[in-house]
């Protein structure tokens, strides 16, 4: 019965080690909403046990009304060497950006082998009124009101 429980726990260890063998990504948030002039950080956590001799390269897709920095760097795609847990910090600026829902992808590529987590950003603006929108309604008011006043008066 021992050696059964041993069995079955060596199995269930080694299905564990191959599961997590896959590339896992990771954003914090993962989703915003970015108003225009406005920017949003996204830290993404790549982990996994890729083949180490195959160059990585991770990349932002769907962002293309926005300004990108990886790092510090304005670009959407960067090359990296595996040292195991890998922390990128991306920076997305809404310069002007149209109204609606954005779909980033982040991905990573390792060789053949490749894994993408998807973020939702929103855009909304902000409507500010023109003049004659406020001030017409108002001059209305205050011009009924005049006029109300001089018919009490005649």
């Amino acid at each position: 019965m021992k050696i059964k429980l041993l069995v079955l726990a060596m199995v269930i260890i080694s299905l564990v080690s191959v599961a997590s063998a896959d590339h896992i990504i990771g954003a914090s948030p993962a989703s915003a909403t970015i108003d225009t002039g406005e920017e949003q950080i996204f830290m993404v956590t790549i982990s996994a046990v890729p083949d180490e001799d195959l160059p990585n390269t991770f990349s932002i897709m769907g962002a293309d009304d926005f300004v990108v920095e990886i790092d510090g760097v304005a670009t959407t795609s960067v090359d990296w060497d595996w040292e195991g847990v890998q922390t990128f910090e991306v920076k997305i600026a809404n310069v002007n950006a149209p109204n609606g829902n954005y779909v980033i992808t982040f991905e990573n590529i390792n060789g053949e082998d490749s894994s993408a987590l998807q973020a939702l950003v929103q855009v909304s603006l902000t409507a500010i009124p023109e003049f004659p929108t406020i001030a017409l309604p108002i001059a209305a008011i205050l011009g009924l009101a005049f006029f109300m006043q001089r018919r009490k008066e005649e």
